[in-house]
């Protein structure tokens, strides 16, 4: 799914809903970078802490967030992985 560097709480899917969920509750999007192996873009982020406790509410499925800001926060991921900003 992801994976985290403990070190400076960085974050990166390939899941692109997640990562929308995560910017939609305040994550800082770091950027976008193609994995070599499977021509699939990781979604980079930085996390607080609360930020990642949300991860198993939006795998379970009870995670909730503002439709706005999901939306808003859709279009800012989409277009860091397809090149833009």
């Amino acid at each position: 799914m992801g994976r985290v560097n403990k070190v400076d709480h960085n974050y990166s899917t390939s899941d692109t809903e997640l990562a929308v969920f995560l910017v939609a509750c305040g994550a800082e999007l770091i950027g976008a970078d193609n994995v070599p192996t499977n021509g699939r873009k990781n979604i980079n982020l930085k996390l607080t802490p609360e930020q990642r406790e949300k991860i198993s509410s939006f795998n379970d499925g009870s995670a909730q967030v503002n439709v706005l800001a999901y939306n808003r926060a859709r279009n800012r991921v989409l277009d860091k992985v397809k090149g833009g900003m």
